[in-house]
């Protein structure tokens, strides 16, 4: 199936819509509701909070991170596929889920400054060309208390923390479950 996500891409680099929900159903990283809903407890998402999804997919987390924050919280989920947005709202309706918000985008949040408390990015980093810019939008919308929680194959032994802390935006806070938490560090920080 890999020959079909890369050979059927369109001008801005998307796969057919048809072709991503394909890849999404049959897709090994899949997991049921009550299992995100426990990960993202046991990660520190607690109710109320506002959380990011940044390269949500079909919108599994989204939904869990809803019911997490509940009705106080919200939920932004951001990717650069129209289908996946789709999918994320219409999930969202069939379960009475009103806290969730799309953004279309593959970098930029539109957020304002400091109105995040954590960033899901969950199996989202590899093959990203520019790194450094994604940090420092997601250090720009957290909260000064505010946490990122990351998950990524295709790292190798401490690329993925490295990536992370190189710049000085992000302090590891531990690893729970395969999930590297970082908490953001205050101050602007550019690398010399």
């Amino acid at each position: 199936m890999a020959w079909l996500w890369h050979s059927d891409i369109d001008d801005e680099k998307r796969a057919p819509g048809f072709i991503f929900r394909l890849k999404s159903r049959f897709s090994k990283k899949n997991v049921s509701l009550e299992r995100a809903e426990a990960e993202l407890l046991s990660v520190g998402i607690k109710p109320g909070w506002t959380v990011l999804d940044f390269g949500c997919g079909p919108g599994q987390y989204s939904v869990a991170a809803a019911k997490v924050v509940g009705d106080a919280g919200s939920v932004q989920a951001l990717d650069l596929h129209p289908t996946a947005l789709d999918m994320v709202e219409k999930k969202a309706a069939s379960l009475n889920l009103g806290n969730i918000d799309t953004i279309y985008s593959d970098l930029h949040t539109g957020l304002e400054k400091e109105s995040v408390d954590a960033v899901l990015l969950f199996d989202m980093l590899r093959g990203r060309k520019d790194i450094k810019s994604l940090l420092d939008e997601l250090h720009r919308v957290l909260k000064h208390a505010g946490t990122v929680h990351v998950r990524g194959s295709g790292f190798k032994g401490g690329r993925l923390q490295e990536l992370m802390v190189k710049d000085g935006l992000f302090r590891l806070l531990g690893t729970k479950g395969g999930v590297l938490n970082f908490a953001k560090v205050e101050g602007e920080f550019h690398e010399i």
